[in-house]
């Protein structure tokens, strides 16, 4: 499910498409098992190795490099899921033979592995409180401290709002004052990710599924897709 919903959102690829792409790469030995929602490592898992495969890359290799050397090796997050029989979707082997849509979901796969087994981001959230003539406003935004794992996870964004560091700063003159008109909108349409969710969250299908029984509700005429990101 959470490769599939993640596809969907990072890579606007559909969960049939994702999924098909998936297990072919499986096949070929590329990756490991893709119907699975283990994030757990076993401990007797052997990281240090499958890090050391991509260190030749020369989009992620480097990246690899310092999880190896600066971080002192992998430490993977602690996920709450195992199904006691996968462990968490990885890359077995390094590939740059790849391309269109098989090359995106692998580099997915890769950097995703990467950006869990490496060093959290740092940053700080501030919040500006600002006097007008006697009118309060509060502006909030983040400072990236350290990147990281943000390096090599490219699809992450922390915020869409960074904001400069206000510590030192206690008078300043805006550059403009707008007032602008809005509106109540209606509900944005459902992503593919967020029917995936929903059928998740309701039982509606398995993760064997669910990627089928949405192309049947497409291909019967019971929902259409508006755009790529519908």
């Amino acid at each position: 499910v959470e490769l599939e919903k993640l596809a969907s959102r990072k890579l606007r690829l559909s969960a049939k498409t994702t999924m098909t792409i998936a297990e072919k790469l499986y096949t070929q030995g590329l990756i490991s098992y893709p119907r699975t929602e283990t994030n757990i490592f076993p401990k007797e898992m052997n990281l240090t190795s499958l890090v050391e495969a991509q260190t030749g890359d020369n989009q992620w290799g480097a990246f690899a490099g310092r999880i190896l050397g600066e971080w002192n090796g992998p430490h993977p997050r602690a996920g709450k899921k195992s199904d006691q029989a996968h462990p968490p979707i990885h890359p077995i082997k390094h590939t740059s033979g790849l391309q269109g849509d098989e090359a995106k979901v692998y580099e997915f796969i890769v950097r995703h592995f990467l950006a869990c087994v490496s060093q959290d981001a740092v940053g700080k959230e501030t919040t500006v409180n600002i006097d007008i003539a006697g009118e309060k406003f509060v502006g909030h935004g983040l400072t990236v401290l350290q990147r990281n794992y943000l390096e090599v996870y490219v699809y992450d964004r922390w915020s869409d709002k960074e904001i400069i560091d206000y510590e030192q700063i206690r008078e300043f003159e805006p550059t403009s004052i707008d007032i602008v008109d809005g509106s109540t909108e209606a509900p944005k349409l459902l992503t593919e990710a967020d029917l995936i969710a929903l059928m998740d969250k309701h039982g509606i299908g398995t993760d064997a599924t669910h990627a089928e029984h949405i192309e049947t509700v497409k291909s019967r005429e019971y929902v259409f897709i508006e755009d790529r990101d519908k």
